[in-house]
């Protein structure tokens, strides 16, 4: 395990027994069963646009695969999570409005590199298509617990924050991408759209009650618990 382990949020909360929060007492933050069921819609993609709009939105991401990818289909994914990551890499760097483009070589290079990158795309979609592979994506918003400087002027010094830390809650926006195969040889409607449902357990009510009294919250620099654990999720075909 070296010098990480998998830490429970239980693990850092101090629990002041005689003190009593109306909407989640004790028992119920340490209720294994307690979750809300959290829902995005992923959307079928076959562009390089739709690819864009899920990555400028994102700070993290998470794939998921309904089936096992082999051969072919496995360098064809391999070609599109590439073209997800170049995405990320050049997202500042690079002019996606064209209308904005002025008339240098420079920028007609860049339009130009978005054009092929639109092409790659529709390539790539197409031929995993052809293999009866389908790529779902979109944005999935997850609160988790972060901290804050709380900044006293008084102590401000050569142009530094100096104050207080204390507990937080941060969004933190995933983005996910889902594979799913369907079956070649027999006619099947191809949805647009499908459910992806996460029982999260840690939601943001209950985290807000966390941080708030009569609860509070540790937070230790070496701990991270800003990831989602997508350990409890549901992708459904159909709505």
């Amino acid at each position: 395990m070296g010098i990480f382990k998998r830490v429970s949020l239980l693990d850092i909360v101090i629990f002041d027994k005689n003190r009593v929060n109306d909407n989640f007492s004790i028992s119920k933050i340490k209720n294994l069963n307690d979750f809300e069921k959290q829902s995005a819609i992923l959307y079928n993609v076959n562009s390089y646009n739709q690819l864009l709009e899920v990555v400028k939105k994102s700070n993290f991401r998470k794939i998921f695969y309904q089936f096992n990818p082999i051969t072919d289909a496995a360098l064809l994914i391999k070609e599109l999570l590439e073209m997800v990551n170049d995405i990320e890499e050049n997202l500042n760097s690079t002019n996606n409005d064209s209308h904005s483009s002025r008339y240098g070589q420079e920028d007609l290079e860049k339009e130009l590199k978005i054009l092929a990158k639109m092409r790659e795309t529709a390539a790539i979609t197409t031929k995993l298509r052809d293999e009866g592979i389908l790529l779902y994506a979109s944005n999935f918003d997850h609160f988790c617990i972060s901290k804050k400087l709380l900044v006293n002027e008084l102590n401000r010094k050569d142009l530094h924050d100096r104050g207080d830390w204390e507990p937080d809650i941060q969004n933190n926006n995933y983005a996910i991408f889902f594979f799913t195969k369907i079956n070649r040889n027999v006619s099947e409607k191809i949805s647009n759209y499908i459910s992806f449902d996460y029982r999260n357990r840690w939601y943001e009510d209950k985290l807000r009650a966390l941080i708030s009294k009569p609860y509070t919250i540790l937070i230790k620099n070496e701990l991270d618990i800003k990831r989602a654990d997508f350990s409890k999720v549901d992708i459904n075909s159909t709505i």
